[in-house]
């Protein structure tokens, strides 16, 4: 029962990571921070979903304990937190960006420990937009991502 319970929850996150005829992740550094976090998209997974509105894959490395114990507590206010948070890696993530408007709404996220396995994961998109706060991870990932692939660079649904 419980090996049915996980692949519900993740096998609708693997296929939006792995949607695609042939995927191949070109993860390309956006940007990092003092920590010494870094935050990568996939190039390849670079979509619009709308005239303004682009939909791509993260990945945050955490790599230091600062991040770790961030990540660590955002599990922890769900109650899936693992009980070290050195155990902490990195998470995945499918997020759509309004270019126009700002703001952006999370798809999709699984956290993953250091052996690579899958701590929690989640594929029901946040129905609400937030804010883009400027000169953060998402504001850099905005200014990437509409500067290169707004309009009609980016690949069609």
């Amino acid at each position: 029962m419980k090996t049915k319970t996980i692949w519900v929850l993740v096998f609708p996150v693997m296929l939006l990571f792995f949607s695609g005829s042939s995927y191949a992740a070109q993860w390309t550094l956006c940007a990092s921070a003092p920590s010494g976090g870094r935050l990568y998209y996939d190039k390849s997974s670079v979509k619009n979903v709308d005239k303004n509105i682009i939909r791509v894959s993260n990945k945050f490395e955490y790599t230091s304990k600062i991040d770790k114990q961030s990540a660590h507590a955002s599990l922890k206010r769900i109650k899936k937190a693992p009980k070290n948070p050195d155990l902490m890696s990195h998470d995945l993530s499918v997020n759509e960006i309004n270019c126009a408007a700002n703001t952006h709404r999370l798809v999709s996220v699984a956290f993953y420990d250091v052996k690579g396995k899958i701590i929690y994961s989640s594929a029901k998109t946040d129905k609400r937009w937030n804010r883009i706060v400027a000169d953060s991870f998402m504001d850099e990932l905005k200014k990437t991502i509409c500067g290169a692939y707004g309009g009609n660079k980016a690949k069609k649904k």
